[in-house]
């Protein structure tokens, strides 16, 4: 990476096709800054929201997108999905991970 290259910041994103307004965190124009997007496959509205606990192939799926956006030089990695407030330390990478990537 260049000395002036920003790297980029990861957005974790559902497979739910839905209309991203400026200011949401995956508009292209929300931010001034480098971001790279991962969709976790398989993660339909039916499995996103839920009361139950999420399956462990649904976890997965998110730690595949977010190591993809480690792997490709994420600075660190974010979603706008309230609803995986839930399972965040199921599914969250550790620190040292960005550093070695």
């Amino acid at each position: 990476m260049a000395v002036n290259e920003q790297r980029p910041l990861g957005i974790l994103v559902s497979s739910i096709n839905i209309f991203r307004a400026p200011g949401d965190v995956n508009h292209p124009r929300t931010f001034n800054f480098p971001t790279i997007q991962s969709i976790a496959k398989n993660s339909l509205l039916s499995r996103l929201v839920s009361k139950g606990e999420y399956d462990q192939e649904f976890i997965d799926s998110f730690v595949e997108a977010g190591m993809r956006l480690a792997e490709g030089g994420a600075l660190g990695i974010i979603t706008s999905c309230g609803f995986l407030a839930k399972a965040q330390k199921q599914y969250v990478l550790p620190q040292h991970y960005f550093l070695q990537i």
